[in-house]
């Protein structure tokens, strides 16, 4: 492949390029003698003198080639001559794409072979061909090298303080926002903690529905529940009808909803996921082929939510209370990665269904899985407040923030998937 000529050439006049490939490229990817020989001989070079070789260096340091390689040293050197003489013309960032395309291809070489084998065997790991899926899937290649802040501070500081960065997405309680000097923001990861049968799920489509409506692409990730029953939850939602309200009022509801979505600025995707089979890796591949085949790259991502995700299979080897922080952490990546705010919940303990104010001492399994969380919050629920169609939305964590142990009432209509700050509710009555 061209791509490897291009590669030892710059690796071989450029210290960046090698200092960016050296660990993810090893010899056998070149399937080429001459070219994974140079390679390896770039290697020494760079590991005893930390820099790129000069050209005279270079041929000096083949001199150094065992005696059964020698047999090719012409070959080395019309090659080194050539990289030299003739600098190839091409960006590196447009050599790293090329790079990444090639392990890619190599990646799925390999796998095909190993599938073939496993075959020929009888025996099929499909874990171990999975496993070998997602690698390719993933890989990608950093030529990020950090932001210098004294060499430009005037670009550190537009890069920092930039607009998009401070553009809150609503979280479709006034009350919440409020404390949240807008909403949530991009590259955060928020997760709240709540009780079975408290309204996980209603809480998290009213932050999808906010986001779509403000103008956001929002992608809500069902994991617990089958898609078409959330949708009817959005729907619900949108048209603050109950179920037989909307069976009763089917033309008057799509009319609204139409209406609705007309005046929304954002796109709204619902996907499903099979509990317990759905990674965060798959997540990404996901959203690859979403950008890909609809254009559409989320600034909102909800998740319902954390724990029906499967682990990774590193992390499923560990206890599942360590599984939860993985893929907490996993999270927390995505959000960075993908600039978008990425907001879940996750279960309480038992013991939080009998008290007032909810804590971080009543999370299920692993307090690690919030302990990343930028943002983290508790829907606390008594049995009269449960009457009265009330809750409370109680901050038990906010990084770079004030305000820990704040609460916001809210009013829940859990037969229209309505949540909204009491306080506007009581205003709207009165």
């Amino acid at each position: 492949m061209i791509v490897w000529d291009r590669l030892v050439a710059r690796a071989m006049t450029n210290s960046t390029v090698f200092a960016q490939f050296k660990d993810s490229i090893s010899p056998d990817v070149f399937q080429d003698r001459v070219l994974a020989t140079l390679w390896t001989q770039l290697g020494g070079f760079y590991q005893e003198y930390s820099r790129n070789p000069s050209h005279t260096e270079m041929l000096m340091w083949l001199r150094r080639l065992p005696p059964h390689q020698k047999e090719r040293i012409g070959e080395y050197i019309a090659k080194v001559e050539g990289y030299y003489t003739k600098p190839i013309d091409v960006s590196d960032e447009v050599l790293a794409g090329e790079v990444t395309e090639g392990i890619k291809q190599d990646l799925t070489e390999k796998l095909i072979l190993s599938g073939s084998a496993m075959l020929d065997a009888g025996q099929v790991s499909y874990d171990e061909l999975e496993s070998q899926m997602k690698t390719i899937i993933s890989t990608s290649t950093d030529l990020d090298l950090g932001i210098d802040i004294g060499s430009d501070p005037a670009a550190a500081f537009n890069r920092a303080i930039s607009a998009e960065r401070f553009i809150p997405i609503p979280t479709g309680i006034t009350g919440l926002n409020k404390t949240l000097d807008g909403g949530w923001y991009r590259k955060q990861f928020v997760c709240g903690i709540g009780a079975s049968g408290i309204g996980k799920s209603t809480f998290l489509v009213n932050h999808a529905v906010a986001g779509a409506y403000a103008g956001f692409n929002t992608l809500l990730l069902t994991v617990e529940l089958e898609d078409v029953m959330v949708i009817e939850r959005v729907i619900q939602r949108i048209t603050q009808r109950t179920r037989s309200e909307l069976l009763e009022q089917r033309d008057e509801s799509i009319g609204w909803m139409s209406k609705w979505f007309g005046r929304a600025e954002g796109r709204f995707v619902v996907k499903q996921a099979r509990s317990g089979r759905f990674t965060v890796s798959d997540l990404e591949a996901y959203l690859d082929r979403l950008e890909i085949l609809e254009n559409f790259v989320p600034d909102l991502i909800v998740i319902d939510y954390l724990d029906e995700l499967k682990p990774s299979k590193e992390q499923s080897r560990l206890e599942k209370r360590h599984q939860h922080r993985g893929i907490a952490q996993d999270l927390v990546g995505l959000a960075k990665t993908r600039n978008a705010a990425v907001v879940t919940m996750t279960q309480t303990n038992r013991e939080a269904l009998e008290v007032k104010k909810v804590t971080l001492k009543h999370i299920g399994e692993d307090y690690g899985k919030v302990q990343v969380a930028d943002l983290v919050f508790a829907i606390c629920q008594t049995q009269d407040e449960y009457d009265k169609q009330q809750a409370r939305i109680r901050w038990l964590k906010k990084r770079d923030r004030g305000g820990k142990g704040q609460e916001v009432p809210v009013w829940i209509d859990y037969g229209i998937m309505m949540v909204e700050s009491l306080e506007k509710r009581i205003v709207r009555a009165a």
